[in-house]
């Protein structure tokens, strides 16, 4: 590391989002691609499953928290490198709190 810098958080950026007064307590963790237009799109769970449903049901229910909350409530900029807006990935940890 030089400076203090480290290229990971530069080349995989990560995020830790809380959303008070959830439909109900709850944590995800998944991929998102933004792309040139600032539009996301789900990309996939960023934990183990030990069973297909259990995947299944995570990524249903992690891509319906994107679709609801985090499509509406956050004003999101594509990724650019020398002035030329991409495509990029990001990770985000999403924990719920149903505020009951």
């Amino acid at each position: 590391m030089l400076n203090n810098f480290n290229p990971s958080d530069y080349m995989r950026p990560e995020f830790d989002i809380t959303i008070n007064k959830a439909y109900a307590n709850f944590y995800y963790s998944f991929s998102i691609f933004v792309d040139p237009v600032g539009r996301m799109h789900y990309g996939k769970p960023l934990r183990v499953f030990f069973e297909e449903t259990q995947r299944v049901s995570n990524t249903h229910l992690s891509k319906a928290v994107m679709e609801t909350y985090l499509k509406f409530y956050l004003d999101v900029k594509p990724g650019s490198t020398l002035g030329i807006v991409h495509t990029s990935e990001i990770a985000v940890n999403v924990t719920g709190k149903s505020g009951l």
